[in-house]
């Protein structure tokens, strides 16, 4: 999911009008063209701008991140990667962290907008782990 994607699918999860983020980003009025431009992936904000946005829409930084991975090989590479540079105890701990709160909002304990809030404003473990 390109990063424009990732900006429409938050914006209207918050019911925020392509304007409303214009405006609240300083664009002035004709704002809603560059937040069409960066939703159609026509353009891409940067970094400074992607932060601002982050913050907006009340989420992590992270879920604005301009590396994500789209495939089964990407994601393998970046575990491949991540166990090299830290262990393979931080990949078994995001597996378990995942695990809890997508077996949570299948059993009905969350709901589908709480488990998407819980992904948008992921920054580091929760206390779930220790349940």
């Amino acid at each position: 999911m390109t990063i424009g994607q990732r900006i429409k699918k938050i914006r209207n999860f918050r019911g925020m009008t392509q304007k409303q983020l214009g405006m609240l980003l300083g664009f002035g009025d004709n704002g809603d063209v560059r937040i069409a431009q960066y939703e159609s992936d026509a353009r891409t904000p940067k970094s400074s701008v992607r932060l601002r946005i982050a913050e907006i829409l009340g989420v992590s930084p992270n879920a604005l991140s301009a590396s994500i991975s789209t495939n089964r090989r990407d994601f393998m590479q970046s575990i491949f990667w991540m166990e090299d540079l830290k262990g393979g105890g931080d990949i078994y701990d995001c597996i378990k962290e995942w695990e809890i709160m997508k077996s949570k909002y299948e059993s009905g304990k969350l709901s589908e907008k709480e488990y998407f809030e819980w992904k948008l404003t992921y920054d580091s473990p929760s206390s779930e782990l220790s349940e």
